[in-house]
């Protein structure tokens, strides 16, 4: 996922390097109940990877098609982020991500009272927006980008 998302612009390392750097962290920090997959074909289509622990006072997530040519790419990045939306249960969750990610960040934007600047943690924050406008906007997205 972090070649994908970082390719056009930083180009990264060979993947083993990745790996690497990141396999610790992520062992550590990655919730695997929390977070949410599409499969589509036997593979996994799109994630959001929840981090963290439900005590937590927010859920940290990254979320991203893994497969940039699936049509259904930003559809089933809108489904993993509702999904996470609706079981985040009103707590704040801070969505990790870029303006130039071509599914998630078209996402985001339909989310009423998200801000932040480009290479930030956005929040949406609890008590200008419920979650259910939350989630109503992502679910329109999602319906929207069929």
């Amino acid at each position: 996922m972090y070649e994908i998302v970082h390719a056009p612009w930083s180009p990264t390392g060979s993947r083993a390097a990745l790996l690497a750097e990141f396999r610790p962290m992520i062992q550590k920090e990655l919730d695997r109940s929390r977070s949410v997959f599409v499969v589509r074909n036997d593979r996994i289509a799109a994630a959001c990877f929840v981090f963290g622990t439900d005590r937590d006072p927010e859920v940290e997530a990254i979320c991203e098609s893994l497969d940039q040519a699936n049509r259904l790419a930003r559809l089933d990045v809108a489904a993993c982020m509702a999904e996470v939306l609706v079981s985040a249960g009103g707590t704040p969750v801070l969505f990790d991500g870029h303006i130039s990610d071509p599914h998630f960040f078209p996402i985001l934007q339909l989310i009423p009272g998200v801000s932040g600047r480009a290479l930030e943690l956005l929040e949406i924050p609890r008590n200008r927006v419920s979650p259910q406008e939350s989630i109503r906007a992502v679910m329109s997205a999602k319906s929207s980008t069929g």
